[in-house]
């Protein structure tokens, strides 16, 4: 199966490359990166959410207006909850590196009918787009799906866990020819 993985993290890209070894598999490192990628090539798309701001070739298409120096700027609803390096915002607002383009990624990915996964380390008790994504996590959707990531997650021989790419394919049922993997839990 040819595979398109979009990840930043090295630790999930490295996961990757062991639990999808079989696979033709392509590894984007940035959103920018994938979008350059002719997605109707892959059988499957898994990829992060929250991706790095760098490289995204759409970062003009964000809302805008003239302000009274007469520049464009992106307007202060959008900076406030979605930040952008570069924005306008204040100065006492963090500016996030990273935002939910997986989602809109996964999303182009599934209109064309690639079978997509979006799988994401972040909590879902501190972050309301993850909290709300949860809805999704075992649905029975046909081209796209949103696995726990609690539940698809492998221990590292060092400190701390990385994505189980293969048991997340598995549970997403989306991939009926992916082998139960030996530690799927029970109920799955």
């Amino acid at each position: 199966m040819r595979i398109l993985v979009v990840e930043n993290d090295p630790k999930h890209q490295q996961s990757a490359r062991e639990t999808l070894a079989d696979h033709d598999l392509t590894i984007a490192t940035s959103i920018g990166e994938a979008w350059k990628m002719e997605l109707g090539a892959f059988d499957a798309v898994l990829t992060d959410l929250y991706l790095p701001t760098a490289n995204i070739p759409f970062q003009c298409c964000l809302p805008s207006e003239k302000g009274p120096d007469g520049e464009w700027y992106t307007p202060g609803w959008v900076t406030k909850y979605h930040p952008w390096e570069g924005s306008p915002c204040s100065t006492e607002e963090k500016v996030s590196s990273e935002i939910p383009a997986g989602l809109v990624f996964a999303l182009t990915a599934a209109n064309i009918g690639v079978r997509t996964l979006i799988l994401t380390d972040t909590d879902h008790h501190r972050d309301v787009l993850v909290g709300l994504l949860d809805l999704l996590v075992r649905s029975d959707g046909k081209k796209i799906a949103v696995p726990d990531c609690r539940e698809c997650k492998r221990v590292l021989p060092e400190k701390g866990w990385a994505k189980d790419w293969r048991l997340a394919m598995f549970l997403s049922r989306l991939f009926p020819e992916i082998p139960r993997p030996k530690d799927a839990p029970d109920w799955a």
